[in-house]
């Protein structure tokens, strides 16, 4: 079996109560800034039927991975992402054609594994023996696009969904 090397990080995420504290401590204080902040609303495994609506925010590292925070419009959601730390996990760039094998390969050996089309990337989920989930994340050709468009408009995305517009701003997202 030939062994799939990630490419880089591409985010480690984290759970989040207060955007506002958190952006003002990674870009304001250490300077780390933030360039994308996606509204988002979709079904978690966790919580069947239900839509959650979430900002996720990414904070820029230098080597092009980032930082990420999921805030939640719902206590509840937010103290389960908490608790069992729900959404910690790491997240590694890999190909598409990497991306299917790992899937692959997952469901082969007895896993789960699950995909999100985000629209400005594609994650594959899965769980480690000891429960961490891990994602390999590929993104689409447009990708420089995308990133462009959000580096323009994560701090009004961020001020408007605080504001309690959660209204969800992926434009590149296709409904089918």
């Amino acid at each position: 079996m030939a062994r799939i090397l990630p490419q880089r990080g591409h985010h480690v995420a984290y759970v989040c109560k207060d955007h506002e504290a958190t952006r003002h401590f990674y870009e304001d204080i250490l300077g780390m800034p933030l360039i994308a902040a996606w509204a988002e609303v979709n079904e978690y495994p966790n919580f069947p039927g239900r839509k959650i609506e979430y900002l996720h925010a990414f904070y820029a590292l230098a080597d092009g991975s980032t930082l990420a925070f999921f805030g939640y419009a719902d206590e509840d959601v937010y103290e389960w992402g908490r608790q069992r730390n729900g959404l910690a996990h790491v997240a590694m760039y890999v190909t598409e054609t990497d991306q299917l094998e790992l899937k692959a390969r997952l469901e082969a050996a007895g896993h789960s594994p699950f995909m999100i089309d985000h629209y400005y990337c594609v994650s594959l989920y899965c769980k480690d023996p000891d429960g961490t989930t891990v994602e390999f994340v590929r993104e689409p050709g447009n990708i420089g696009e995308i990133n462009a468009d959000q580096r323009e408009n994560a701090h009004e995305t961020l001020s408007r969904w605080l504001g309690g517009d959660r209204t969800p701003n992926n434009e590149y997202m296709r409904f089918l």
